[in-house]
């Protein structure tokens, strides 16, 4: 199905948040071939992707990002209390109806290495089909599209902070739903990872009255009802604007996760895992 569509590029859009009008930047999605309604019956992870930092007024996502060392801090933020701050918004800009990104997952998002050099002549033309199978695929994901939303992270402060940054994928959101009793409730959850070293992991640098950009997952479902984004850096919380939209109430549901977190850490550090599921605090 060939998606034929204009590109959202009308004015800044203003979006009032605690008193405070925040311009946010305009972004421009990539070409596809196909868009789907991302529909789920059970909860999934949240696959966060880093698209730009230290964004102002624009982001043509047509472009490769050209994210710098600037963009990185490698200091000891909890030794730094210059950069400790509260000033974090979050806005997800439910404006963009016609927003589309390809796969949201980090490993996903970046082409396969090329295959291992070897002198056996049968050798290279296996690894070659192997490699040339995966770059197909590859491309085949990028051509097609899921609906989502841009969501924005902004230092409202007049000086630089940090931003905690995961060891896996790029930044720690989820996102919440009101249930049919009008409680905040997950439908995502974090994934986690046993984490190696030796990664060169650093966080984000964010400036005064910049931005980062990432997309949420836009769902499809039979039940209507009020969403926001979770989003935590250095155990604070912040939430989202709030912003109506569709799911499947099974997304609720976290019997599956319990199931994961105790075959990976045990049953005796359930609560403690299920929290950082969630991403609420766990000091």
């Amino acid at each position: 199905m060939k998606h034929i569509g204009s590109i959202f590029l009308s004015c800044f859009i203003l979006i009032s948040f605690s008193r405070n009008l925040v311009r946010l930047p305009v972004v421009i999605p990539n070409k596809c071939d196909t868009i789907i309604d991302l529909s789920s019956e059970e909860m999934l992870p949240s696959h966060t992707i880093v698209y730009g930092v230290n964004i102002l007024d624009s982001l043509d996502f047509r472009l490769q990002s050209r994210m710098t060392s600037k963009d990185y801090y490698s200091g000891s933020f909890l030794k730094d209390e210059k950069f400790m701050s509260d000033s974090i918004k979050v806005f997800v800009d439910t404006t963009h109806v016609n927003f589309h990104l390809g796969e949201q997952s980090v490993i996903s998002h970046f082409p396969p290495p090329p295959p291992p050099q070897t002198d056996n002549k049968r050798d290279s033309i296996y690894f070659k089909e192997i490699y040339d199978r995966a770059i197909l695929e590859h491309e085949n994901r990028g051509r097609t599209h899921y609906k989502t939303y841009p969501l924005f992270v902004y230092n409202s402060s007049r000086r630089s902070t940090v931003i905690q940054r995961p060891m896996f994928n790029d930044l720690f959101f989820i996102v919440e739903a009101l249930d049919s009793l009008k409680i905040w409730r997950p439908i995502e959850y974090w994934e986690q990872r046993t984490v190696l070293c030796g990664t060169g992991h650093r966080d984000y640098l964010l400036k005064p009255k910049h931005f980062i950009v990432s997309a949420v997952k836009r769902y499809h479902g039979d039940f209507k009802t009020k969403l926001r984004v979770r989003f935590t850096s250095f155990n604070k919380v912040f939430f989202s604007n709030e912003y109506e939209g569709w799911m499947n109430y099974s997304q609720f549901d976290t019997t599956k996760l319990k199931r994961e977190i105790r075959k990976q850490f045990g049953k005796a550090k359930m609560e403690y895992y299920l929290k950082r599921s969630f991403l609420s605090p766990t000091y």
